[in-house]
């Protein structure tokens, strides 16, 4: 009865085909072969049994069975069983043509069966249809088993057969047996069509052999042949991946100079593949010329470029694009179109402005409007990245109040929300509210990002009640967590927990990568971590783990916190033999602060020629590092020539407050006097540490004139606190001017001052 029901719908589809469907020059009469057919299949039904069905029908590799056992065969020699190729190739055309109609398989089994028993496999028209419809089924087995049998009677399939099997490779990312196809297309000299190109280029692509797809584009450009759309379509997408923006300026050129008409599909291709490949300008005049040629852009061609606007923070085409899309009102109604707008606007500093749309969706009439978890997700982020706590708690009480189903990925965004805002008590409520009435059971990945939260606070405390929850709770440790809480007690100055983290993971087989021996060394601070440091050093060798140069000067930042300067530097000079290396700014920083501390002046000048004859560009830290260098082990007067050789309009405070602390080192109290007032001429506005070092070099240079006068205008003048520090520095000033009884007395003031704060605390 099945039969008769499927027949019947068979039937049904094959009169459009009669009309649609026309080969060699003519209409095919279908009905009547499909008549032909089901007078057949009663005989033929129950041919195959279930060991060959199971062989065919569930196997998906090349190497499927598709040889009857011989009782099977003697039961097909014994009916005469019609595998002409007139009925049957105009059959599987149609079938093959028209998707709406389906062919049983096990009908298209028992025909090659048939085909075995009778030894009809010369019939290689019949066997192309097969192989074809198989494909067409994403039944691959049996279609490479058609494929091998031609091979043994070299018959050479067709480039349609060669073209549906290299999709079918595609689709199994099978790149062993793509190639073999590719090896056997060249072997047997066949043309190469657009077509055939096509799906060669399809293969290699979904099996992430992108400079393949370009070798076969270069091939087809020496060999004239035609690139279609959906040539340039691969190509471009292919090329976004790799971000080879010179082929992709390539392909633009060819695209346009071929007179192919051109449409929204592949206008946005092209688009995005200059957005990938960081060219948003280049990407926006094909958004002009599309404009411009009366092709309308969808909501794919605007998320590609809202999103490269992101990427690049540039407001003004982000507001530009915004501009457009209200002229097309109907683009407007795309949640995923809306999305990138807010993601836009939260990348370039305006959280006000994405608020604004999502109150837009939150508002709109149209469904698919609404907002979704992914428009959540993008303003959380946003608020963290923005530091905006207030808008961020209002988000979060949003998200209640409209009862948004809450998965694992917006719960990782809320907690990764108020860990960017350095607020983990928050987070913390955060979870347990998720965990109670969400039913979340946080993952690796939560944890992970609370974890760092406590190493950026030096939070160990909460950091450690985290560690034994994930004890707790069985979750599974993976590299990325056990990277985490590595990081967390090296930040909060626990190595010996850090190197337990890191042992414990050694022993669950989980492999350490450049992150985490970066975060175990940086914990490794004294002489008594520096055998442990070799090992690790030891360790990275052994385990061939590649080198960057964020591990390198982890390690030899390692040997100078640890007390071996020999080390460090005996690294340094060889990172390019050793290493395949190039120093950067903080390579070089790195050794600057350990000639300032073993006093190397000699190398740490030696350093400083080679930065100016490398052109390096020196940012702050290389800058204080070079002060520093010839403040602790140089003249104070090298320390002044190399300060008054910096454009003084350029540098940050961090710099004006590491030559006044030169100043205090060398008791220059005169020149730090000079420096003071070109900060104030410049409008550079000092700090607490500014008045430590500037005071303390009066104080040593026996300035008490001018020590008091600065002591005065710090609160007076700046607004800033005084601290210990500070009044440390007035007491100092009083006893090198042999006024014992004031310092006496400002201590015994400061004491006085300091319990009666006390007291206000505890009442």
């Amino acid at each position: 009865m099945s039969f008769i029901l499927r027949y019947s719908c068979f039937a049904k589809k094959s009169l459009l085909i009669q009309q649609q469907q026309q080969f060699s020059r003519k209409t095919i009469p279908i009905l009547p072969y499909l008549q032909k057919l089901y007078c057949h299949y009663q005989q033929i039904n129950e041919i195959l049994t279930p060991s060959i069905i199971a062989t065919t029908t569930t196997s998906t590799s090349a190497s499927a069975t598709l040889l009857s056992p011989p009782e099977e065969i003697e039961k097909n020699k014994k009916m005469e069983i019609e595998t002409d190729s007139s009925i049957w190739v105009p059959l599987l055309t149609a079938i093959n043509r028209q998707s709406e109609i389906k062919l049983d398989d096990k009908i298209a089994y028992n025909l090659l069966v048939a085909i075995k028993t009778k030894g009809d496999e010369t019939n290689t028209n019949v066997l192309n249809s097969l192989i074809v419809f198989f494909c067409n089924s994403q039944n691959y087995g049996p279609a490479f088993g058609i494929l091998e049998i031609m091979y043994k009677m070299n018959v050479s399939p067709t480039d349609s057969v060669f073209s549906r099997l290299l999709n079918g490779c595609g689709d199994m990312e099978n790149l062993k047996k793509g190639k073999e196809l590719h090896e056997q297309i060249k072997s047997r000299n066949l043309k190469m069509t657009t077509f055939l190109c096509n799906s060669l280029i399809f293969m290699y692509s979904k099996c992430n052999e992108n400079l393949e797809c370009i070798k076969i584009w270069k091939q087809m450009n020496d060999e004239n042949i035609e690139l279609d759309r959906y040539t340039y379509v691969q190509l471009a997408t292919i090329i976004s991946e790799e971000k080879d923006i010179i082929n992709g300026r390539k392909l633009a050129e060819q695209v346009f100079q071929s007179g192919n008409t051109m449409n929204v599909i592949l206008f946005t291709a092209l688009i995005n593949m200059f957005c990938k490949c960081g060219e948003l300008d280049e990407a926006m005049n094909l958004f002009d010329t599309m404009q411009k040629s009366k092709i309308l852009p969808n909501e794919f061609t605007y998320t590609c470029l809202l999103k490269a606007c992101s990427v690049r923070g540039d407001l003004e085409k982000g507001k530009f694009l915004h501009e457009n899309l209200k002229k097309s009102n109907k683009l407007l109604t795309h949640v995923n179109v809306l999305n990138s707008l807010i993601l836009m606007y939260s990348k370039c500093n305006k959280l006000n402005s994405a608020f604004e749309i999502f109150e837009y969706m939150e508002n709109s009439d149209k469904e698919s409007s609404k907002p979704n978890q992914m428009t959540y997700s993008i303003l959380l982020n946003g608020c963290g990245e923005n530091k905006n706590l207030d808008l961020g708690k209002e988000l979060h009480l949003k998200l209640i109040q409209n009862k948004i189903q809450i998965n694992i990925i917006l719960a990782s965004t809320l907690i990764k929300m108020y860990c960017d805002l350095e607020n983990i008590n928050d987070a913390l409520k955060a979870l347990e509210y998720l965990t109670k009435f969400e039913n979340i059971i946080p993952n690796q990945t939560i944890f992970s990002t609370l974890i760092n939260c406590c190493g950026d606070l030096k939070d160990r405390l909460t950091g450690r009640k985290l560690h034994d929850k994930i004890i707790e709770s069985n979750l599974e440790m993976n590299s990325i967590l056990a990277t985490s809480l590595i990081s967390m007690y090296s930040k909060s100055g626990v190595p010996k927990m850090a190197l337990e983290v890191f042992h414990n993971m050694l022993e669950k087989n989980l492999q350490p990568n450049q992150a985490t021996f970066v975060n175990l060394l940086s914990g490794f601070i004294g002489r008594e971590y520096l055998e442990e440091g070799r090992k690790i050093h030891r360790m990275i060798i052994e385990k061939n783990i590649d080198w960057n140069i964020i591990l390198f000067n982890s390690v030899i930042n390692m040997y100078s916190q640890c007390g071996s300067f020999i080390e460090c530097f005996s690294n340094f000079t060889r990172m390019n033999e050793l290493y395949n290396l190039t120093p950067n700014n903080f390579t070089f920083s790195i050794i600057l602060n350990g000639c300032g501390e073993y006093c190397a002046y000699e190398t740490g000048k030696s350093i400083h020629l080679r930065v100016i004859k490398n052109g390096e560009r020196m940012d702050d830290l290389l800058i204080t590092s070079l002060i520093n260098m010839y403040a602790k082990c140089g003249t104070f007067q090298d320390c002044l020539n190399f300060f008054n050789s910096l454009i003084i309009d350029q540098l940050p405070n961090s710099c004006w407050n590491h030559f006044l602390n030169a100043c205090a080192l060398h008791g220059e109290g005169l020149e730090a006097s000079k420096v003071f007032n070109l900060m104030e001429k410049k409008r550079i506005q000092p700090d607490g540490v500014t008045f430590v070092s500037l005071l303390t070099a009066c104080a040593r240079s026996g300035m008490i004139d001018k020590v008091l006068e600065y002591f005065e205008e710090m609160e007076k003048k700046y607004k800033i606190k005084r601290t210990i520090s500070h009044y440390t520095c007035i007491v100092d000033a009083l006893i090198c001017c042999g006024e014992y009884k004031e310092a006496e007395h400002l201590v015994y003031e400061i004491i006085s001052q300091n319990e009666h704060k006390n007291n206000n605390n505890n009442n």
